[in-house]
């Protein structure tokens, strides 16, 4: 009889019964769940063993990522170190750059920044203190980490970035916007932008800042001359005159 929870009828399906079957070739019981999750992978639309790996790093941490370097070497995907930077796992880290020689490269970077996991971040840098920043620098500011932006831009003196600048205004955070307004890098015709951001969604706290730090001038309410066009496009096309002017 055919299970009726989802989870269990995704077991009972023939493929995957295959495939635990052939796990008794000495794949201890505690990695059996990794090594399904990571074959149901090919069974989907959009490859992808990030979950798998997550699992792993979750349950196993190192001794996991050791068993699957030795044992299923083919499972090492290049974005491994990226999965453990995501995981916030340092000894897991220093075991992919250590022992399984895998590169750490400025996306590794960005996903420590990404998650908010500082302490990874700094432990990256310090086995290559010369990445690009400016990946992790932009995700720590669309996800509201001020304390990754702080210690990139005003402990390590990073460059801000206009994206950077512009999603922390999208998002009202009003606490990254303040550190990047001063920021090395950014220009004049950033704050403007982040300006109209700010004004788009409605973060009023967020254009006063851009007003008195930045002197940016606030947008101008929408003309009322042209009745024909709805409210909201007649304030788009105003909104980009004043950006482009």
């Amino acid at each position: 009889m055919v299970p009726t929870s989802p989870i269990l009828r995704a077991l009972w399906m023939p493929e995957v019964l295959r495939s635990i079957v052939a796990f008794q070739d000495g794949t201890p019981e505690e990695f059996v769940p990794f090594v399904v999750a990571y074959d149901n992978t090919s069974l989907c639309l959009r490859y992808d063993d990030r979950p798998a790996f997550l699992l792993l790093l979750a349950t196993s941490g190192v001794r996991g990522l050791r068993w699957v370097h030795r044992h299923r070497a083919d499972y090492m995907s290049i974005e491994v170190p990226e999965y453990v930077a995501a995981s916030g796992n340092i000894d897991a880290l220093r075991y992919v750059h250590d022992e399984a020689a895998m590169p750490l490269t400025d996306l590794v970077l960005a996903a420590a920044a990404e998650q908010g996991h500082l302490a990874m971040l700094r432990a990256i840098l310090d086995l290559c203190p010369d990445l690009d920043c400016t990946k992790a620098l932009n995700l720590a500011a669309e996800n509201g980490h001020g304390h990754i932006v702080a210690y990139l831009v005003e402990t390590l003196g990073v460059d801000g970035s206009a994206y950077a600048l512009e999603r922390a205004a999208r998002h009202g955070y009003i606490a990254i916007v303040r550190m990047l307004v001063s920021a090395k890098g950014i220009r004049p015709r950033d704050c403007k932008t982040a300006m109209e951001y700010a004004w788009r969604f409605q973060h009023t706290h967020v254009m006063d800042l851009l007003h008195e730090r930045a002197l940016v001038p606030y947008p101008p309410p929408p003309s009322r001359t042209d009745v024909a066009l709805p409210i909201a496009a007649v304030a788009a096309m105003t909104v980009l005159a004043w950006l482009f002017a």
